[in-house]
């Protein structure tokens, strides 16, 4: 055996279980998933099925998100109808010049008309301010979560299976029902007004879109030749928040928890005191990945200095391929889908090269 390898095989039966689900042609009966899923928890309690159940389990659990995700998509019969839904904005809209789009969550349900659970809405004309965390009675035109045929670009489809969306929706008019509730999407109201902020105080500057995409990784107000600028310069990636950012953030936390323990004198020279400035690091990147919408990137990012951080607390040997391997088992594992975004696969090639 590999030396270490006992110390990866956990983590490497649930990739290989993952992407056994990606590379099936279609969709098993759901009783062969179920069977899986309970297969996988009985062999879990041997000692020798241990890698069997954690492969089961993987793949059983990314069938399951599949099916899911496919009984999710909009009926046919309300292809290009016009319906009246009452939901709650979920995510940080995105405001363009022309439309402002954002993730809509139906509240009710009508046993006619059975929606998706997340909605993609688009409003151009007559848009009004729409926050995170509001309700809204909505007209809404509804369309499959389709797209054209794009042979030199992304493909938007898969895209939109990968972030969960059942359906696209053009608002036609609306009503704003309720305010954001206490306690609902209380991150993306942070978010919400980090980026009012921002805005107010530097309104009309050229840097007001830079920021909001470093603070709160919304690129919707950079104008066409920002972006035309920043591929021309090789730097669009400076502000897709990843790797770079999230180590940024984790060593200023780390830096200001040393700073703070500074008026401790006590604390501030003991191993007490360097755990707890590690700790720093971990909830600053935490934070930040936070207001940063928790995309791929951000995810592998935050696993891996959780666990180069912790092993530096507990004073153990760091091995960069086996935080590789936990960070991406546990990516696939709390969102199965992620392969089908071109971010992942950018993300962890990056990291294994560097390794490498």
């Amino acid at each position: 055996m590999i030396r270490g390898w006992g110390n990866r095989a956990l983590p490497v039966a649930c990739i290989i279980g993952v992407f056994a689900g990606h590379l099936l042609h279609q969709l098993p009966p759901g009783w062969v998933t179920m069977s899986a899923l309970a297969f996988g928890l009985l062999l879990l309690f041997t000692a020798r099925g241990r890698l069997l159940a954690a492969w089961l389990l993987a793949l059983g659990w990314t069938l399951l998100n599949f099916s899911q995700q496919v009984d999710q998509r909009l009926d046919n019969k309300l292809i290009n109808q016009s319906l009246l839904v009452e939901g709650r904005v979920i995510d940080l809209p995105e405001l363009y010049p022309d439309y402002t789009r954002f993730r809509f969550r139906p509240l009710t349900r009508d046993t006619d008309n059975n929606l998706p659970d997340t909605l993609l809405a688009y409003w151009y004309r007559d848009r009004l301010d729409v926050q995170a965390g509001q309700v809204w009675r909505l007209e809404l035109q509804l369309k499959p979560p389709w797209s054209r045929i794009n042979f030199h670009g992304p493909d938007r489809e898969k895209w939109l299976f990968a972030q969960r969306v059942g359906a696209l929706a053009t608002v036609k008019n609306g009503q704003l029902i309720a305010q954001p509730a206490i306690g609902s999407a209380p991150v993306q109201q942070v978010r919400s007004r980090l980026r009012e902020q921002i805005g107010r105080i530097l309104e009309g500057r050229r840097a007001e879109p830079v920021i909001r995409a470093l603070a709160v990784a919304d690129r919707s107000g950079l104008s066409n030749s920002d972006q035309d600028l920043l591929v021309a310069t090789g730097t669009s990636h400076l502000l897709a928040i990843s790797g770079l950012h999230i180590g940024l953030a984790a060593v200023a936390g780390n830096w200001l928890a040393r700073l703070l323990l500074l008026l401790m004198p006590r604390f501030s020279r003991t191993i007490l005191g360097f755990r707890l400035s590690m700790l720093g690091g971990i909830l600053a990147a935490v934070s930040y990945a936070a207001l940063a919408g928790w995309g791929v990137s951000t995810q592998r990012a935050l696993i891996m200095i959780a666990v180069l951080m912790t092993a530096l607390m507990v004073s153990r040997t760091i091995d960069p391929l086996r935080s590789f391997v936990l960070a991406l088992s546990l990516v696939l594992v709390v969102d199965p889908l992620a392969p089908l975004s071109a971010g992942f696969w950018f993300s962890f090639m990056a990291v294994a090269a560097l390794i490498a």
